[in-house]
């Protein structure tokens, strides 16, 4: 009895221990459950936290490892990054170090004639006069002009101012002055000009000229300097260059003009810059005469002063090629 009293007992909290260990069973399941999604609530099962809490350590640990090996990626391809515009850079500074800027370098070899003929700065004239060694179909007279030294002859009117002292030109000379305008003349008409002419007749004349006529025309309305050659046997020719010497535009209203022939070749300066070099400009082989003259469309005023006309030296290098020799007694031992 005592037996069978025993089992029974046995059997009865083996059922109570079982139904228990069921219940706790499964609400630890439902904990860990809840825990996974929510992680809840109740603080429940130590069990379950402490593996959720490895579970989060070791995600973080993970983030934690991708994020610091995403910033070393970041940082290497940032360093990659400025090396290579350091390269690029150092190329490109190289590259613009070994394509130095074109520049041409020429000297003004213009070399003035030691033998004066003739010179003028009309000091010697009084205000308003005209001088007695010009010639003109024109106007004009001696002026003071503001802002500049000494006198000037104004040619007022168009037409030829012809210098009787500057004739019978030499086959090697030079002729400088200085030229100013006041007023603005336009870009039309033939401009300020420097009549070489076999033809006496033509020196008068500021267009229509007839063969054996070399002109240069300088006109500071349009920036331009020009050339007209209508030689007595061959073709006529002409030309425009630009002049930023002489431009109203850019309020360059004064120039020094250096004039150089050498037998048929021709210079032209403005101030120390090589407007025109002409090796035929001179097509004749008689005596040429000269005339300034001037032709503008606008009123304007045109000043004209220091005045040097003299025999230059020789073309050596026209010697060589026309002559096949060039003798000299300048070389000393």
């Amino acid at each position: 009895m005592k037996k069978l009293l025993a089992v029974l007992v046995f059997m009865v909290f083996s059922q109570f221990s079982f139904a228990q260990e069921t219940t706790v069973g499964e609400r630890v399941i439902k904990n860990a459950k809840d825990k996974t999604y929510g992680r809840g609530e109740q603080k429940g099962d130590e069990t379950v936290d402490k593996a959720l809490n490895k579970v989060e350590e070791g995600i973080t640990g993970l983030f934690k490892k991708k994020e610091k090996k995403k910033k070393k990626e970041e940082a290497e391809q940032q360093e990659n990054s400025e090396q290579t515009s350091d390269e690029n850079q150092d190329a490109q500074s190289q590259t613009s170090s070994s394509k130095k800027a074109v520049k041409s370098n020429s000297k003004f070899d213009f070399v003035a004639g030691e033998k004066e003929l003739y010179f003028d700065n009309f000091n010697r004239l009084s205000i308003g006069d005209f001088p007695a060694e010009f010639n003109t179909n024109a106007s004009g007279e001696i002026v003071n002009v503001d802002g500049q030294s000494g006198k000037w002859l104004s040619m007022t009117k168009n037409g030829a101012f012809i210098p009787d002292n500057i004739k019978n030109l030499p086959e090697n000379f030079t002729l400088e002055f200085e030229v100013a305008i006041n007023g603005d003349p336009s870009n039309n008409y033939s401009g300020f000009g420097l009549n070489f002419t076999t033809q006496k007749d033509d020196l008068m004349k500021e267009m229509f000229f007839s063969q054996g006529t070399s002109i240069v025309y300088l006109h500071p309305g349009a920036g331009e300097a020009s050339i007209f050659i209508n030689p007595k046997n061959g073709s006529e020719m002409s030309n425009n260059v630009k002049m930023p010497q002489w431009n109203v535009s850019t309020n360059d209203n004064r120039v020094k003009i250096s004039i150089w022939r050498q037998k048929s070749r021709l210079r032209v300066y403005a101030n120390e810059d090589k407007l025109l070099d002409i090796p035929r400009f001179f097509s004749e082989t008689t005596n040429y005469d000269f005339a300034f003259f001037r032709s503008f469309f606008y009123d304007c005023e045109i000043y004209l002063t220091n005045i040097r006309f003299a025999v230059a030296g020789a073309d050596t290098r026209n010697k060589l090629i026309t002559e096949g020799r060039f003798v000299t007694n300048g070389i000393l031992f």
